[in-house]
C-alpha cells in the first residue's frame, strides 16, 4: 500500500535506508537479497499502526531520527 514502491535501483543508491519493523527489512531481504543493501536498512522499531502523515507517527519519527533535524 505504499505510495512510492522500492526497487533495486532506489535501494541501491540510497545511503540509509529506514524501516520501521522488523518484517520490512525481512520482506526486503527476500525480494532483493544482496548484502550491500541489507548493510544500509536501519529498523526503528515503530510499530507499523499508523495512517499516513498521523501526527503521532511523525512525533515518533523525530524523536527516533532526531539527528537529522
Amino acid at each position: 500500500s505504499a505510495r512510492i514502491r522500492i526497487s533495486e535501483n532506489v535501494l541501491i543508491w540510497a545511503d540509509i535506508i529506514y524501516v520501521m519493523e522488523q518484517k520490512h527489512k525481512r520482506r526486503i531481504q527476500e525480494k532483493y537479497n544482496r548484502q550491500e543493501i541489507m548493510d544500509k536498512i536501519e529498523v526503528l522499531d515503530i510499530p507499523d499502526e499508523n495512517q499516513f502523515m498521523d501526527h503521532v507517527l511523525i512525533e515518533i519519527l523525530k524523536m527516533h531520527l532526531n539527528h537529522l533535524f
